[in-house]
């Protein structure tokens, strides 16, 4: 067909109303699922981590865990107002379609996110913490702080995002600019959503948001210091290490638990933070101490952290991360090409390519290759409900204050306790304030003869110094828990 013929056409389906075909409506949703797919893998190709629903929510709920709903849900309605505004420019002739320009709408929206957007959220949601000059203690760069370009992240963060935002670009211009061979758009003639339907629309984003709200959420070896005698009667009892504390923080303080997330090829740090064990969950977590070893730390396994300078390092399932991470540009870059081209097959060369797209955004999506684990230490009163340092980490939980502890040094210790089915465990008299955390089945924690406490999984309970504690296991399994202990050490000599 003659350019002049072609481009005629095409106004006249513009005059007729722009509506989204089948095409369009998976491009839109390939577009945000491969988004927001592409920050969960990308550090597994050396980029940094960032967490953009962590920084939303860190804007309208500071002090909630950095993964909470409001962010993702209000994230996906966000990308759901960038492809609408796409769709109403491109219906309107403002842009024009195909591949190529579907790119350059996504460099403009990078642009505009970077540039702008990023020093707003950055200002309202308030200032990072300001590392302390050398030689002060690191800190690692927030993840979850949004700034011009995310550059505090280092060179590679806008190239991170600028990659994501091509992704994006180019699976909207493809879709869009699929034409029949005729020269007419593809949508024309068959069963389609027109743009101008806000019920439909409105409808559309509630259950995308709905969707990709369900399918993120449905998403060790230490220098063990010696044996510590078990404390309670009734169960089995496996030491995981000891380490020694010459000082608690000062003023009160209490015990947290963090469960934490690391992306295949993420680092954290190098940073100091608190005294406390880390207790393998999922995959294998990576500790370099400063001027000290490296714990590898297996499910199962845990490791002492002393205070000292150190990195955590994800390097395990770095290979299918990258792979995947590889797949997703491999395809953006086979849609552009295909977008650019006018042959028999584009169509449906363009909607197969969009739905693996799909599926390699939401492979993404569920993070493949992370670790997970548990870091348990006291905290100092003004740790709580600090700022996380990833953008997937929990408050588990956060004790009360610990009270009435003998004076320092401390030993603090780790240990996995096992209770059978039916059975029960005491201890009449804790030696020192003891955090009981459930990691397989129910328990019903008993304190000072007080109401049991249920307890489900990584759900936890404080024993103060002193106390007495009855421990039983209210489910038809096995029940498993993580003791941490802080006690007194022993006199010297």
């Amino acid at each position: 067909m003659p350019a002049n013929d072609r481009i005629r056409e095409e106004g006249e389906v513009r005059a007729k109303g722009h509506r989204l075909g089948v095409v369009d409506v998976l491009g839109a949703i390939a577009a945000i699922v491969a988004w927001l797919g592409w920050f969960q893998i990308a550090p597994a190709l050396g980029f940094p981590t960032i967490g953009p629903a962590a920084m939303v929510n860190r804007v309208f709920v500071f002090h909630s865990n950095p993964g909470a709903w409001i962010g993702w849900t209000l994230l996906v309605m966000g990308l759901a107002i960038v492809v609408a505004l796409y769709e109403v420019l491109e219906a309107r002739g403002m842009i024009p379609r195909g591949a190529v320009f579907g790119l350059l709408f996504g460099v403009v929206a990078w642009a505009v996110a970077g540039l702008v957007l990023m020093p707003i959220i950055g200002h309202i949601s308030g200032p990072a913490p300001t590392p302390p000059p050398p030689p002060g203690i690191p800190t690692s760069p927030d993840p979850m702080h949004a700034t011009f370009m995310m550059l505090h992240l280092g060179a590679l963060a806008p190239v991170d995002a600028l990659l994501a935002w091509l992704l994006f670009g180019a699976v909207l211009g493809a879709a869009s600019g699929v034409l029949r061979s005729d020269g007419t758009a593809a949508d024309v003639g068959a069963p389609a959503i027109r743009v101008a339907d806000p019920t439909v629309g409105l409808l559309g984003a509630l259950i995308l948001a709905t969707m990709l709200f369900a399918g993120a959420f449905s998403v060790p070896r230490a220098g063990a210091m010696g044996a510590a005698e078990p404390v309670f009667t009734g169960a089995s009892t496996h030491v995981l290490g000891t380490g020694k504390v010459p000082i608690l923080p000062p003023g009160n303080d209490f015990v947290s638990v963090l469960e934490l997330s690391q992306a295949a090829g993420a680092t954290l740090g190098p940073h100091a933070g608190h005294t406390g064990f880390a207790y393998g969950l999922r995959g294998q977590e990576i500790i370099a101490l400063a001027g000290g070893p490296t714990l590898r730390i297996e499910p199962g396994q845990a490791g002492f952290i002393g205070g000292v300078v150190h990195t955590h390092q994800n390097r395990q399932g770095r290979l299918p991360a990258v792979l995947l991470a590889v797949g997703l540009l491999g395809l953006g870059l086979g849609l552009v090409l295909t977008g650019s081209t006018r042959w028999s097959g584009k169509r449906t060369t363009v909607s197969v390519l969009t739905v693996l797209l799909l599926a390699g955004g939401a492979l993404a999506l569920g993070n493949p290759g992370a670790n997970e684990w548990i870091f348990i230490g006291v905290r100092p009163e003004s740790a709580r409900g600090s700022v996380m340092p990833l953008p997937n980490a929990t408050r588990a939980y956060e004790s009360p204050d610990l009270r009435s502890l003998s004076p320092g040094p401390y030993v603090e210790t780790l240990e996995v306790i096992t209770v059978a089915p039916g059975s029960r465990a005491a201890v009449s008299r804790e030696p020192g304030a003891e955090l009981l955390l459930v990691l397989v089945g129910g328990a019903r924690v008993q304190l000072d003869g007080a109401q049991p406490i249920r307890l489900g999984v990584h759900q936890a309970a404080l024993a103060q110094e002193g106390a007495m504690v009855t421990l039983s296991n209210s489910g038809a399994g096995k029940l498993t828990l993580l003791s941490f202990r802080v006690t007194a050490a022993p006199p010297a000599g």
